[in-house]
C-alpha cells in the first residue's frame, strides 16, 4: 500500500512491520503538520492487511513528542465546541488505541503532553533509561 508522502513522517514496511519515523524538527512538537499526518497514517496502517505490526518511534534522540504546540491555542475563540484539531487528534489516539494488531512506541528521550497520551493508547511502550514523561498541564 502507498501510504502517500509525508513532511513530519518517514514510513518503512518490511516483512510485516510498519516502521515509522517522526520527524518534526527541532522538537517533534505535536502542531498542524504532525497529529494530521499521523491520524491519516494510523488509519492507513490499521485498514493495511500486510501490516502486523506498528512501531513508532523518533528520528531526534531528545525528543519523542515533545508537547502540542500550545501556541495554536492562542488562534482559537474563547466559546465554541471542541476544536476539530482536538477531534483529530483523538481520533488518531483512538486508531492507535483500537488497532487490531499490536502497536509499539519505542521513547528514547523526552515526551510529554499529546506525546505522552499517544504513547499510552499503544499496546507497549519501550523506553530508554533516557526517557522522561511528563503530564504539564497536570
Amino acid at each position: 500500500m502507498d501510504y502517500g508522502t509525508f513532511e513530519t513522517l518517514r514510513v518503512e514496511l518490511q516483512d510485516g512491520v510498519a516502521s515509522v519515523v517522526i520527524d518534526n524538527p527541532p522538537i517533534n512538537l505535536f502542531d498542524l503538520k504532525l497529529y494530521p499526518e499521523l491520524s491519516r497514517l494510523s488509519s492507513q496502517l490499521r485498514d493495511d492487511d500486510n501490516v502486523r505490526v506498528v512501531v513508532v518511534e523518533s528520528a531526534n534522540p531528545e525528543f519523542f513528542i515533545a508537547h502540542f504546540d500550545v501556541s495554536l491555542i492562542l488562534h482559537l475563540p474563547t466559546h465554541r465546541p471542541a476544536p476539530t484539531e482536538l477531534t483529530e487528534f483523538h481520533q488518531m489516539c483512538e486508531n492507535f488505541r483500537t488497532m487490531p494488531k499490536p502497536t509499539i512506541s519505542v521513547i528514547d528521550g523526552r515526551v510529554g503532553g499529546g506525546g505522552s497520551e499517544l504513547t499510552l493508547s499503544m499496546d507497549m511502550r519501550f523506553a530508554s533509561p533516557n526517557a522522561v514523561f511528563s503530564q504539564p498541564e497536570v
